[in-house]
């Protein structure tokens, strides 16, 4: 595993580990803090649904701009992801990914509130 901390990576285990600022920073920016908070509120969606809230909430933002950012929080493990299939009124079944808030993700949007 590898500890990054300071723009420096230590190993440590199997994977990445990654400093609590650093996280924090990540959920801090303006649009992924609103992508935490509809999927908080919302729970599991897919990325045009959560842009349809984000517009509903009078956010003018695009699909690439917010799959961009939920790739950034599944990057930190801010977000899960898990393709599962949606029937459209008409067609075949699609597969999209739907994503999801972490235990990590929500202890630190707690500890925000709390600011």
């Amino acid at each position: 595993m590898l500890y990054r901390g300071m723009g420096k990576i230590f190993p440590y285990g199997n994977g990445v580990v990654f400093m609590e600022e650093e996280k924090l920073y990540i959920v801090t920016h303006p649009l992924r803090l609103r992508i935490l908070r509809v999927l908080e509120r919302e729970g599991s969606l897919y990325v045009n649904q959560i842009v349809e809230r984000l517009k509903g909430e009078g956010v003018d933002v695009d699909r690439k701009l917010v799959s961009y950012h939920l790739s950034r929080l599944l990057q930190y493990g801010l977000v899960e992801g898990e393709f599962k299939l949606m029937n459209p009124s008409k067609g075949y079944a699609v597969a999209v990914k739907y994503f999801r808030l972490t235990d990590e993700a929500k202890r630190i949007l707690s500890r925000i509130r709390n600011i």
